[in-house]
């Protein structure tokens, strides 16, 4: 597994759990940067392992550590032992900047917008995968591009009323989200409405035209 953050993004969180037939991982991996200061009441990141009791039988392992200064990192998971955590840790590398390993890609963006944001949720693939994709502009302008699998877990599919880039969307009635249609297996979204605010509906159009989405949304090694 492998967790990365880029200068200046703030703070980063990617969930992954173990693949059928690997190992266990750690199942929560936070970097929480430059916008993040723990408070007095908050456990110390001193890189301490700790270890808490839960009421399964394996219990929560946990470990708060300062990479660099300014930037915290938080790993935990629930596990009969420490090793799956420990294993983690090492894979991590934040000595580079890598992209974010997601099944979404945005080839296309607005004027003066960039790439700002990537959080990716895994739970018992190919049961649940949520991708947040943050998009942020000039003038404190923010958009969400989200991905969520299956589709089965959002609902039906309304009937599109609108085209992005020539693909079929949905504008919702308020003008703050649109949904892409064409992607079979998942519901991909972009909102800039409150809280995300300043991108307009033509904005997201641009956004969703060039998304582009893995394959196999079960096989993270392919994203």
């Amino acid at each position: 597994m492998e967790a990365t953050v880029q200068p200046g993004t703030g703070r980063r969180h990617l969930r992954r759990a173990g693949a059928p037939g690997r190992a266990a991982v750690a199942e929560e991996v936070h970097l929480e940067g430059d916008r993040y200061v723990p408070q007095p009441a908050d456990p110390p990141y001193d890189g301490q392992l700790e270890r808490l009791s839960a009421g399964g039988a394996d219990p929560i392992w946990v470990l708060r550590w300062q990479p660099v200064p300014g930037l915290f990192a938080r790993l935990r998971t629930v596990a009969p032992t420490d090793a799956a955590l420990k294993a983690a840790r090492s894979a991590l590398r934040l000595d580079v900047a890598h992209r974010c390993s997601a099944p979404m890609r945005l080839a296309a963006m607005p004027a003066g917008a960039w790439s700002a944001g990537c959080e990716v949720t895994v739970a018992n693939l190919p049961a649940a995968l949520d991708v947040s994709l943050v998009v942020n502009g000039s003038g404190f302008r923010s958009m969400e591009v989200r991905l969520r699998s299956p589709h089965s877990i959002v609902g039906d599919r309304p009937e599109p009323n609108a085209t992005a880039a020539g693909r079929p969307v949905y504008v919702d009635p308020q003008g703050e989200t649109m949904e892409l249609l064409d992607v079979p297996k998942a519901q991909v979204t972009a909102g800039w409405g409150r809280p995300n605010e300043g991108f307009t509906e033509e904005d997201a159009a641009t956004v969703l035209g060039g998304v582009q989405v893995a394959e196999h949304l079960d096989r993270p090694t392919t994203w």
